[in-house]
């Protein structure tokens, strides 16, 4: 699970040392979406959550890339119990 911020678009970005911030800051991005993410927390799941409850419990599939959490997942998965990764 992650902690981002706010969508950030092109020319906000303060830190440019991460992989394409360079990149998307000057508007050269153009093969990916309009909008850049930080990750200000990362958390790995103490137990994995198998697909069928993901879609049983919380109404959730795991998709290619991401999903936001609804509340009942955010309820149920604290995250100070959770592998803090940074």
């Amino acid at each position: 699970m992650a902690v981002i911020s706010q969508g950030k678009v092109p020319g906000s970005i303060e830190i440019e040392d991460g992989v394409g911030n360079a990149a998307f800051n000057a508007g050269l991005k153009k093969d990916t979406a309009s909008y850049a993410y930080e990750i200000k927390e990362l958390f790995q799941l103490r137990e994995p959550i198998p697909l069928a409850s993901m879609q049983r419990d919380y109404g959730t599939t795991f998709p290619q890339r991401f999903a936001y959490a609804n509340q009942s997942l955010v309820d149920a998965f604290v995250l100070a119990d959770q592998i803090r990764l940074f």
